[in-house]
């Protein structure tokens, strides 16, 4: 999975999470191997937390079951780790999620960690 993979919603129901049957695989610790669904009903898109452990988020909102509207930012165990743009078309059958950031792992957070910190440590050394 990398940024700008698209994912069309044509199914009744699309499953995320860790395991290799679901429709979108995050292989990533944090995600949960069932961790979300997302529904149609009639018009509509909802998406279902599946009682992760780390939980789901709509625009920054932990959610259990959300309406999806366009532009919606979906986030899957925490913030950075797996994030989706829901987008609609004109043509209500037409739906997607699109990537909006790759998966991190623990080893690619931590030279970030370390700069920051050394960031920090220089800018008391110049106080």
């Amino acid at each position: 999975m990398k940024f700008g993979d698209r994912f069309p919603l044509t199914k009744e129901k699309l499953t995320i999470g860790r395991d290799e049957d679901n429709d979108i695989v995050i292989n990533e610790p944090r995600v949960s191997r069932k961790h979300a669904q997302v529904i149609r009903k009639g018009d509509n898109f909802i998406l279902k937390d599946m009682d992760s452990s780390n939980g789901t988020f709509v625009n920054l909102q932990a959610v259990n079951e959300h309406l999806l509207s366009n532009g919606d930012v979906i986030s899957l165990g925490g913030f950075g780790i797996a994030n989706f743009q829901f987008e609609r078309g004109d043509d209500k059958d037409e739906a997607e999620l699109v990537v909006l950031e790759k998966v991190l792992r623990e080893d690619e957070e931590a030279p970030l960690r370390r700069t920051l910190q050394v960031d920090k440590d220089k800018l008391y050394d110049e106080l």
